[in-house]
């Protein structure tokens, strides 16, 4: 019981730092486009 416990904290520790991750580079993506549209024009 104790491993099952252990492998679901895992497994939501990892689904926490992707979103994290993935916001992080959706923003980041959001910056580099904002100044290639502010390079272009």
């Amino acid at each position: 019981k104790k491993k099952k416990q252990a492998l679901s904290y895992l497994n939501n520790e990892n689904q926490k730092t992707l979103r994290e991750v993935s916001s992080l580079t959706l923003s980041l993506i959001k910056k580099s486009l904002n100044i290639s549209v502010k390079v272009n024009v």
